[in-house]
């Protein structure tokens, strides 16, 4: 609306295909701040995570994703887009993309359809961007960082290492 302080993106963020309508995908069934679309087989499922980003290795503790129809799903009185499923203080709705995350726009959006493969799309060669995921407690910081993730492991495993203490390509971190 006119006067509004919010951009056409902040106002709109559930209209994936921007048609002014929203389609089952894109509403929000138990209003928790997160669409119908990431709760039953998108960016909060675990699975998104690994089969988009199958190269990195995933966090060995495994947390119990978010539900379509549930607004609270462990019962703490936090809607679940504002919860934080892997307790590194950072909310479900701003691990759900590392464009977003990362201040970057999704290459072709909003004239392709949104993917995996232009979710995950490097535009930009700088390395500084945003590595974020609601299941690894380690991305955006590590337990070294400023600010820290109070659920990392301070001591990761050299036996068995994950993201982001594997020396996969493509690692990018969250400029705040």
């Amino acid at each position: 609306p006119a006067g509004s302080n919010y951009i056409y993106s902040e106002s709109r963020y559930y209209d994936f295909d921007y048609d002014f309508k929203l389609s089952d995908d894109e509403r929000d069934e138990d209003g928790d701040g997160l669409t119908n679309y990431d709760e039953a087989t998108g960016r909060m499922t675990p699975g998104y995570w690994m089969g988009c980003y199958s190269e990195e290795k995933p966090y060995p503790v495994a947390y119990r994703g978010t539900d379509l129809v549930d607004p609270d799903v462990d019962g703490d009185k936090v809607l679940d887009g504002a919860d934080d499923q892997d307790h590194d203080d950072i909310p479900n709705l701003m691990e759900l993309s590392r464009n977003s995350a990362s201040g970057r726009a999704v290459p072709g959006w909003p004239l392709e359809p949104r993917t995996c493969d232009n979710e995950g799309a490097v535009v930009d060669p700088d390395p500084r961007k945003g590595a974020v995921n609601p299941y690894n407690p380690c991305l955006p910081y590590t337990a070294y960082t400023v600010p820290a993730s109070r659920t990392c492991d301070r001591h990761p495993s050299l036996a068995a290492p994950y993201f982001p203490f594997t020396k996969e390509p493509g690692f990018y971190q969250v400029l705040n």
